[in-house]
């Protein structure tokens, strides 16, 4: 089975990202190389938030060639992973899509915030949607990541042509518009629960540490809990963090 892990890794237009982030790539080619797995970071500089989060999935095709590849995961660049992390690709395999929840709570509650805000896109969206995912960790057959490169264009066209300009990214969006988070994270959703059937994988795989750690500079406990961290870009602590981590583990990443 060949296997490739995307990490989406795109800078802002002049507004390089922290390079305490480095570190976090440095953790996944680690593991990636011992694996057998192809490191596959995505980077480049965009013009602003929204073509960061949509250029993971519109493209895709420039930087992998899904016909070569069996199985993908796709994980955001503010994650580190585990040194002794099991190859989760070869159990994932055989389940079709693999996601991890909104926190631990995640579920049909978070799900209805970010659905219905796009309900004038999709009236009876309800019909195929319950559940919602984090798109920070998604394992999936390559057949998926070409839906989503299919799919995703016609989303962030109705995302910046209805997003009211009042909301972040400020500035971007129409007059009188209506509030639309999550960008690509609730198209995600929409075309991969319309399509297919996701499997739940345990937090443990995308462990959302600043919403269960409240001394994130020094309590390192959570290593405990957790596979893969996810810090959170939008977290200033979150750099504070990944010091933290390099620091205590940095001796299990040979590179």
């Amino acid at each position: 089975m060949k296997t490739a892990l995307l990490v989406a890794a795109f800078d802002i237009k002049d507004e390089p990202r922290h390079p305490k982030y480095i570190t976090c790539l440095k953790t996944w080619e680690s593991w990636c190389k011992n694996n057998n797995i192809d490191f596959i970071p995505l980077t480049g500089r965009k013009e602003n938030i929204v073509d960061v989060v949509f250029s993971k999935w519109t493209d895709l095709d420039k930087f992998i060639d899904l016909n070569n590849y069996d199985y993908i995961t796709m994980v955001d660049f503010d994650t580190v992973v585990r040194w002794d992390c099991p190859n989760f690709m070869e159990q994932f395999y055989h389940e079709g899509i693999t996601v991890t929840m909104v926190l631990d709570q995640g579920g049909p509650y978070v799900g209805k915030w970010h659905y219905d805000q796009w309900l004038s896109f999709d009236p009876n969206l309800y019909s195929y949607s319950s559940n919602y995912f984090n798109s920070g960790f998604i394992s999936a057959k390559s057949e998926v990541f070409k839906l989503l490169i299919k799919e995703m264009p016609k989303f962030k066209e109705y995302y910046l042509s209805h997003k009211d300009k009042q909301y972040h990214p400020v500035g971007i969006g129409v007059d009188k518009g209506i509030r639309l988070d999550a960008p690509d994270q609730t198209p995600v959703n929409l075309i991969l629960n319309k399509h297919y059937k996701v499997s739940i994988s345990p937090n443990i795989l995308n462990y959302m540490v600043s919403h269960y750690v409240s001394d994130l500079n020094n309590d390192i406990s959570y290593i405990n809990d957790a596979l893969i961290i996810h810090y959170g870009s939008g977290n200033v602590l979150g750099t504070q963090v990944v010091d933290n981590f390099w620091e205590n583990f940095k001796s299990y990443y040979p590179l």
